[in-house]
């Protein structure tokens, strides 16, 4: 495993704090608030960009009506297809399955899952170890 570098801009009903950050795992976030928006920084160990990206993100939407809009890493191939994920997502239009399918294999889950924290997705870490096992080699190549 190595420690990557992740900068990730958040946006919600209101700007995460420290200390809800915290609370959602991320112990490592650095957090810089401007206007409406919340830049972060995280040192995260993982066998690669996208997984450790992936896990960034997945943490910080644990926090109810708090979203990722942009993430930045070392490896910008692997950051592009993540924004370009979270940009899909991020539109609120009706996806088509492929679409889908591949937002779901990056760890980025629906927004509407994201936007209502009411109804949280089921959070199955073997289940998402595994799909990342399985369909890495697919973001990386």
């Amino acid at each position: 495993m190595s420690e990557h570098s992740v900068y990730l801009v958040l946006v919600g009903e209101t700007a995460p704090h420290r200390a809800e950050l915290f609370r959602a795992g991320c112990v490592d976030a650095f957090v810089s608030p401007h206007d409406d928006m919340v830049h972060t920084r995280f040192q995260r160990e993982a066998r690669t960009p996208i997984e450790a990206m992936s896990g960034v993100i997945h943490d910080v939407e644990a926090i109810p009506r708090v979203y990722a809009v942009m993430v930045e890493n070392d490896s910008q191939s692997a950051a592009a297809i993540i924004n370009a994920a979270l940009a899909l997502r991020n539109t609120g239009a009706a996806l088509r399955d492929d679409e889908r399918q591949t937002i779901r294999r990056l760890g980025i889950r629906d927004f509407a899952e994201v936007a209502d924290p009411d109804h949280p997705p089921a959070h199955d870490a073997d289940a998402d170890a595994a799909r990342h096992d399985d369909d890495l080699a697919f973001a990386t190549t």
